[in-house]
């Protein structure tokens, strides 16, 4: 190769390097960025929630259903065919400020029942407890009774019952809600009755 070869292919180079720095570049696309939640996964997490409130409602009726159960098994339902007979409680006067010191107090009842059929009955058994707070509080009581009613008769007894006091002045005077369950024998076999009381303390 000689010297005027070199120098012309030399010049064709730098023609070419010049022409590919003057020529503008080419942009390349973009392809937009996706900002969806792909479908397969949302339905997932949608799924996942479902269920996880479906398990929580079955775990939450599986909690109550037994305290419903136990609820309905220790108050028997009153028979609204059974004998028209009637029970009603009163409470005895109490010494001034009974209720105003805590613990263990003797609350005394006046139990009236009036048998308003033409058969007789009899009161086997009376229960009796209170519901919700107020002045005091008793337990579930059993006293066996043993009272025969003739056809339309009424008797009224004493019943006296152990309970607890509140304490406190304002808490002396909450009213008392009471519930009774009488259980008795007629003519067609034992039936109960269901009554229930409120009581201002005195």
């Amino acid at each position: 190769m000689t010297l005027t070869d070199s120098e012309g292919a030399f010049d064709g180079a730098s023609r070419a390097f010049v022409r590919a720095v003057d020529e503008p570049a080419t942009p390349r696309s973009r392809e937009p960025c996706s900002t969806e939640v792909p479908e397969p996964n949302m339905r997932a997490s949608l799924t996942t929630g479902v269920e996880s409130s479906a398990m929580k409602t079955a775990a939450l009726t599986l909690f109550l259903i037994p305290l419903l159960l136990a609820g309905c098994a220790s108050s028997p339902p009153d028979d609204p065919n059974a004998p028209n007979v009637t029970v009603h409680l009163d409470q005895y006067e109490m010494a001034p400020g009974a209720f105003q010191f805590g613990g263990s107090v003797n609350v005394r009842f006046a139990m009236s029942i009036t048998n308003a059929t033409k058969d007789p009955v009899k009161l086997n058994r009376v229960e009796i407890r209170t519901v919700g707070s107020g002045a005091y509080t008793i337990p579930t009581t059993s006293t066996p009774m043993n009272i025969d009613l003739g056809p339309g008769e009424a008797k009224t007894m004493t019943l006296s019952l152990w309970g607890r006091s509140r304490g406190g002045q304002l808490a002396a005077q909450e009213p008392v809600s009471i519930r009774g369950l009488a259980y008795l024998t007629g003519p067609k076999g034992t039936f109960l009755r269901l009554f229930t009381e409120y009581i201002t303390p005195q």
